[in-house]
């Protein structure tokens, strides 16, 4: 097992660099020649230096492709917070998602993102950190073109979600796992040096019924009982006479047998 920043073009040029054979300068100056319109170079450029950052922060990647991390509820509320009110766990971190390989970097000026579509193909976009006081919604709105795009709008409320989940039980070990170290001996013929990998995984609830109820299973929703799927919720809180994100764990609601067509799936 390789660590993800090592595929395609952009992670060839992350090998060479780590290897000492061409320098991150260097790297730039080669796109730059490259036969492309120049928005798709921006976008590799932006791509291969939050993978390079990636490996500079300790190769950490979130693994969280076993849960569901947007829904309608927690959209509500993430999409009014602003750049500012998130505190970022990783620099650079890759995040597993259902649909692939997340990419983020966190720099002095920019905020990287490099999110998967389901054809294969990746949006890369560079987020200036002079528009701290951004909401949430107008920067997914940015990175889907402008348009209300779900499929890229559903990527990155999850991507918002994971890492303030990550950054809030960073302390629960039962919700946010230690770090385990996988050791890559990487590969001489594809240019992947050695490295080490730490990897976290995130786990929604504390109840473990949740999930050995619904282990490996499509669960059904009930018009009487199902589970209401983990969210966050804009909590008002007195003392700081503020609003703030609070999570809510996944739980069952109702007690009946009637079964309706609608299904989500679960792990």
């Amino acid at each position: 097992m390789n660590h993800p920043i090592f595929t395609g073009d952009t992670g060839v040029l992350v090998g060479r660099v780590l290897q000492g054979k061409v320098t991150a300068h260097g790297v730039n100056s080669l796109i730059d020649g490259w036969r492309e319109p120049e928005k798709i170079k921006r976008a590799l450029k932006n791509l291969f230096f939050a993978k390079l950052n990636i490996a500079s922060n300790g190769f950490s990647i979130i693994s969280a492709k076993s849960e569901k991390w947007d829904s309608e509820i927690s959209r509500k509320t993430l999409e009014n917070l602003l750049i500012k009110d998130i505190k970022f766990p990783f620099d650079a971190v890759a995040i597993e998602i259902e649909m692939g390989t997340v990419f983020f970097s966190k720099s002095p000026k920019f905020i990287i993102l490099s999110l998967p579509f389901k054809d294969g193909n990746r949006l890369t976009m560079s987020i200036p950190l002079t528009v701290l006081g951004q909401k949430i919604s107008d920067i997914g709105k940015e990175l889907s073109g402008g348009s209300s795009s779900q499929g890229i709008q559903d990527v990155f409320y999850s991507v918002i979600s994971i890492l303030l989940y990550t950054s809030f039980f960073k302390k629960q070990t039962e919700r946010v796992s230690p770090e385990k170290i996988i050791v890559s001996k990487g590969s001489k013929k594809k240019g992947i040096p050695r490295h080490q990998m730490n990897v976290i995984s995130l786990r929604q609830s504390e109840d473990a019924s949740i999930y050995a109820t619904a282990r490996e299973e499509i669960r059904t929703k009930s018009t009487k009982s199902w589970i209401v799927r983990g969210h966050w919720r804009n909590q008002f809180y007195k003392k700081e006479s503020n609003y703030k994100p609070k999570w809510i764990d996944p739980y069952w609601k109702g007690s009946g047998k009637d079964v309706i067509s609608k299904t989500y799936r679960i792990s």
